[in-house]
């Protein structure tokens, strides 16, 4: 069998966290074999980057290796510094600063660890995180889903956790994991989720939704009116 998201059969079809290790056993797997990481979420902190480094390091190492990220604007002072950079700053000034920093310009496992926000701003700039703000009228923008392809197959992670080192680790939440090649009924949910993220992305549902993208919600001062009153 072929390196691809069939090739990781050590996974259940639910988890519960913290007990259960999505992270091991789910998430990073399958950043080091897809090409394409779709992620819509309520809240993103930018510290949960660290906790993905060991697949999400492979996963930018790949030239086609691309992520988009959906999130409410609820984000702190930090992240919105880092974002600005990377939407504002040249791509290799980032890179002599993460030089600078780590000693190499390349996107490693260590440098993720260690120097988080300055990789994030840098993969901003590059292209390789694309980021949209969403915001919902008279609600939140709150679904958690993350939809893999490794350009056959799609593997979908959907349930409560948000993007956050905590949703990861401490809270108690339920996801399940829907994979595309198992029957008609999981490829069904799984086309529905990528149908869904599309349409949001796009800006398609504008009846109840609005879709920024990262200059235009810091222009607007979108990202400024919903800066949380602590940490998501």
């Amino acid at each position: 069998m072929g390196i691809g998201l069939r090739s990781l059969s050590d996974m259940q079809p639910i988890y519960f966290l913290p007990e259960d290790n999505l992270l091991g056993e789910v998430i990073i797997p399958c950043l080091r074999v897809t090409t394409s990481y779709d992620c819509m979420t309520g809240f993103f902190h930018s510290a949960v980057l660290r906790e993905m480094a060991p697949g999400l390091a492979d996963f930018i190492a790949r030239p086609e290796g691309k992520m988009r990220l959906l999130a409410s604007p609820y984000l702190t002072q930090k992240d919105q510094e880092a974002i600005k950079n990377g939407i504002s700053t040249a791509p290799d000034i980032l890179a002599k600063r993460i030089e600078e920093l780590y000693g190499s310009a390349e996107i490693t496992v260590s440098a993720l660890t260690r120097h988080t926000l300055e990789c994030l701003a840098y993969l901003i700039s590059v292209h390789r995180i694309a980021f949209r703000l969403v915001l919902v009228r008279d609600g939140l923008f709150h679904p958690k889903i993350r939809i893999f392809s490794d350009g056959k197959d799609y593997l979908a992670v959907h349930g409560s956790n948000n993007l956050t080192r905590s949703g990861f680790t401490t809270n108690v939440e339920q996801v399940v994991i829907s994979r595309s090649w198992l029957g008609n009924e999981q490829e069904e949910v799984v086309q529905r989720l990528r149908t869904e993220f599309d349409s949001v992305w796009s800006g398609e549902k504008t009846n109840y939704i609005r879709t920024y993208e990262l200059p235009e919600a810091f222009r607007g001062r979108i990202v400024q009116e919903f800066l949380p009153q602590r940490p998501p």
